[in-house]
């Protein structure tokens, strides 16, 4: 009867410690949410292409509209390179940039094929895209 009184001690002290790290642990994630800050994305300013050079050293290719720079970015700052003046390899990283993300990367600006796969209509095998939208039609026809 000796061992009851002295587990109900040791047990509200584990659960105490326990309760006291979830909330440390709760706290310091907060935190470094709160630091992170919102991530904006702008359609028009894009980073087309990256490569890790070293440990916290990394080289990207950014655009602006139909002119695109090399820039590098370490622990210092970030440099410019130089500009990528050849139209055929701007091009290649768009293309390769919107086959990446279709909806663009500040999702403003939806090409069709995407806006009619967020719709649940883009077709898959078993019948077209304008059956599908004419069977929606007549579903709607009938309420």
């Amino acid at each position: 009867m000796g061992d009851s009184g002295s587990t109900f001690p040791i047990l509200s002290t584990l659960l105490v410690l326990a309760l006291t790290a979830a909330a440390i642990y709760g706290l310091v994630y907060l935190i470094k949410k709160a630091g992170r800050g919102k991530i904006t994305r702008d359609p028009f300013l894009k980073i087309l292409a990256s490569a890790s050079i070293s440990v916290n050293r990394s080289v990207h290719v950014i655009s602006l509209g139909s002119q695109a720079w090399l820039v590098g970015s370490a622990e210092s700052g970030v440099n410019l390179i130089g500009e990528i003046q050849d139209k055929e390899i701007l091009d290649a990283l768009q293309l390769e940039d919107s086959r990446n993300n279709p909806g663009g990367s500040g999702g403003k600006f939806v090409g069709f094929k995407t806006l009619l796969s967020r719709l649940g209509m883009q077709s898959q095998g078993s019948g077209s895209v304008s059956d599908k939208i004419r069977g929606r039609s007549d579903r709607i026809k009938g309420i």
